[in-house]
C-alpha cells in the first residue's frame, strides 16, 4: 500500500528483533527459507527515499500482541484480502463495566461505516449518493 501510495519516507515497525536485525543487514540471512522473504524487502526499498526498520519495545507492543491473537481467532470470508480491528480501550476492566456489549468492533468492506471509506482508498470509488451521507 505505501508503494501504492507513493510514499517516499516509511518507517516500518515490527516486534521480533531476528527480522529487524536481519532486513537492516546487521545479521546475515543464512535460511534458504528466509531467503525470499529478504530479496522482497530489499526490492522494495527502491520504492522509498528512506526506510527504516526498527523494533518496537515489548511494552509498547501489547495492542500487536491482542490484535495478533484475536486475528487467530476470527474465520475470514474467502472473498476478504484483509480484516481490520478498532479497539477502544477500557478505562477500568471489564468485569467493573455493567453491560459491555463490545470492546473491539471487526471493520471491513461491507460494514456500515468504513464501507465507502474502503470502496474509496481500495478501488478508487466514490458512493453513488454523496447527498445523504453525513
Amino acid at each position: 500500500m505505501a508503494v501504492q501510495w507513493k510514499i517516499l519516507d516509511l518507517r516500518v515497525l515490527g516486534d521480533s528483533q531476528l527480522v529487524i536485525k536481519k532486513v537492516n543487514d546487521d545479521y546475515k540471512t543464512n535460511d534458504e527459507k528466509l531467503m525470499p522473504y529478504k530479496r522482497m524487502v530489499d526490492d522494495f526499498k527502491a520504492y522509498f527515499t528512506t526506510i527504516t526498520f526498527e523494533k518496537i519495545p515489548r511494552d509498547n507492543n501489547r495492542a500487536a500482541d491482542a490484535m495478533a491473537t484475536i486475528a487467530s481467532l476470527v474465520i475470514m470470508p474467502s472473498n476478504a484480502e484483509y480484516c481490520e480491528f478498532l479497539v477502544e480501550p477500557l478505562l477500568e476492566p471489564v468485569y467493573n463495566v455493567p453491560q459491555t456489549q463490545m470492546i473491539c468492533l471487526i471493520v471491513g468492506p461491507n460494514s456500515q461505516w468504513y464501507g465507502d471509506i474502503y470502496a474509496y482508498l481500495h478501488d478508487n470509488t466514490l458512493p453513488l449518493d454523496l447527498s445523504n451521507k453525513a
